[in-house]
């Protein structure tokens, strides 16, 4: 096995053996990168009654998987994209990153672009939203099933797909915040049922709903690479 996973190098480049270059060695390869960059683990969120609860260590709400989260390579499930948030830290998400605060009965709409296109330097692909005292804020973005994306596995050993177009909506815990997970930098997916085969995703008609946080991300229409979306905190 050694003779088909070599790696070697020099000058700064690394070199990686064609015979390793298979789909689960590319994935690993991608998220060992993003740890080279600077990038924490991204862990995934099941809880069955809301999505990110206000305690987020309590067993009796939520179920955690550290490599579970099937939209991001820094898990250990996907070979896609990289998220918004993770381009944004490490300098070349084309667009920009809009970092806000609603106060109560606030809500901004706007265009949200597709984080797996390029897009113009003005166009929004990344909404920072504050949450708390504690530093926490919501890494919002509109993601399709193109490119990288179109490879996603929620089974290990199952069937290519592509992830579900819409507004994805993670969480990244602010240091203080009372149940941080402390596992990396995130920002954390949530799934809706506890097998992690299906991410929490607002698509028009089906909007995002944080009760623990009164907000609401809802997705207006969507079209040429666009979403239109509308952030309320009730």
């Amino acid at each position: 096995r050694r003779a088909r996973w070599w790696l070697g190098g020099g000058d700064g480049v690394c070199f990686l053996g064609k015979s390793a270059l298979t789909y689960g060695s590319v994935r690993v390869v991608a998220h060992e990168l993003g740890h080279a960059m600077g990038l924490g683990e991204r862990p995934a969120l099941s809880c069955p009654d809301r999505p990110f609860p206000s305690r987020l260590l309590d067993g009796r709400e939520c179920r955690l998987a550290v490599y579970a989260d099937q939209t991001d390579p820094m898990s250990g499930t996907a070979l896609v994209h990289f998220n918004a948030y993770s381009k944004w830290v490490l300098g070349f998400l084309p667009g920009r990153a809009l970092e806000v605060a609603l106060q109560p009965g606030e809500n901004l709409e706007l265009d949200l672009h597709d984080t797996t296109r390029w897009a113009p330097s003005e166009a929004t692909q990344l909404v920072l939203l504050e949450l708390d005292q504690y530093g926490s804020h919501y890494a919002i973005e509109y993601r399709t099933g193109l490119g990288f994306n179109a490879f996603a596995r929620t089974d290990p050993f199952g069937p290519y797909h592509a992830l579900p177009e819409g507004v994805y909506v993670g969480l990244r815990p602010g240091a203080a915040l009372p149940g941080n997970l402390g596992t990396g930098n995130g920002p954390y997916t949530a799934y809706a049922d506890s097998a992690f085969r299906n991410p929490i995703v607002a698509i028009p008609m089906h909007p995002f709903v944080d009760p623990d946080r009164a907000l609401r991300v809802e997705v207006l229409g969507t079209g040429d690479g666009v979403a239109r979306v509308r952030i309320t905190r009730e």
